[in-house]
């Protein structure tokens, strides 16, 4: 199939109730931004209230377009405070693939083999 960029995040949270205000609080713009995005072709969001966890799986048309919600006004101010909103050991990432590879059977594969930047 067609090429796609394929984006995968694993947030662990603090437990607490002002660590689940603000990230709730920076969601909602996230969101906002997610159902306008240009160059989005699928999501899914999860959430575990019992591991604070939040997992995103995304496909997009290009890289070019994944950058543009990246840099957009509301990723930029989730990623400035991430300090506030990772217990540490989350992860962000991206691959180049086709449909079959937008799955959480591989993004989870390639979350626990990354060995990179952890936040």
């Amino acid at each position: 199939g067609k090429p796609y960029a394929i984006s995968s995040t694993y947030l662990r949270q603090p437990s607490g109730e002002a660590a689940e205000k603000k990230f709730s609080q920076l969601m909602a713009p996230i969101s906002m931004q997610l159902t306008n995005q240009k160059g989005l072709v699928a999501m899914q969001l999860t959430f575990s209230e019992h591991c604070h966890t939040a997992r995103t799986l995304t496909v997009w048309e290009d890289e070019a377009a994944m950058y543009s919600f990246v840099m957009s006004k509301a990723h930029v101010d989730a990623m400035a405070a991430v300090g506030e909103l990772s217990r540490g050991g989350s992860i962000a990432l991206h691959w180049s693939g086709s449909d079959r590879d937008a799955t959480w059977s591989t993004a989870t594969q390639k979350l626990g083999a990354h060995s990179g930047a952890q936040y």
